[in-house]
């Protein structure tokens, strides 16, 4: 870099770079706009085959189902799936850095890289139990979900019967709120 900066003059030098960061800055552009639109097309097939799969289901597996079941799939399912794609990116780059800096590593100490190595297994591992762990609580969370969106969409007809059952639907959508909330942060 030094032997660099003495050959050449600094003008030049900032005009090369001054290149690079309007490339960096509009490839960082195109990217981002080139995601968002792979994003929005992947959530558009993806609920269009929710869609006609749910049309060509038997009334009776529907109705197994429930409508609550199916309205949290179309809506949360595939918004989770939709924010998913826009970390694919950046989950590719830094595979490519870590494998990167394993290569790097082995080539300098073998030792250095057995012992990371173990390391990287053991917190795998470890991290594997630890989700699926949280699977459990987020399944737990999602059938508790489900049946507050059934009763989301039974509430006009609760609301009808004001007089009678106010508190026990009060009552119920804080219990069912409070039980979603506790399963979601048990993951956190």
């Amino acid at each position: 870099m030094n032997s660099a900066v003495n050959q050449q003059s600094t003008n030049s030098l900032l005009y090369y770079f001054i290149g690079l960061a309007v490339v960096a800055l509009l490839t960082g552009i195109i990217s981002q706009v080139l995601l968002i639109s792979l994003a929005q097309e992947a959530v558009y097939r993806l609920r269009l085959r929710l869609s006609q799969g749910i049309l060509s289901s038997p009334l009776r597996h529907l109705e197994e189902l429930g409508a609550s079941r199916l309205l949290a799939t179309l809506t949360e399912d595939v918004r989770t799936l939709s924010n998913t794609i826009f970390l694919i990116p950046f989950l590719c780059i830094d595979i490519a850095i870590i494998a990167g800096c394993l290569i790097y590593l082995g080539w300098l100490s073998s030792v250095v890289f057995l012992i990371v190595i173990v390391f990287l297994g053991t917190a795998i591992a470890s991290t594997q139990l630890m989700l699926t762990q949280a699977r459990k609580f987020l399944s737990l969370a999602r059938e508790e979900e489900d049946k507050l969106f059934k009763h989301f969409r039974a509430l006009p007809k609760e609301l009808k019967n004001l007089n009678s059952t106010h508190y026990a639907v009060k009552h119920f959508y804080q219990t069912n709120c409070k039980l979603v909330r506790r399963h979601l942060a048990i993951i956190i």
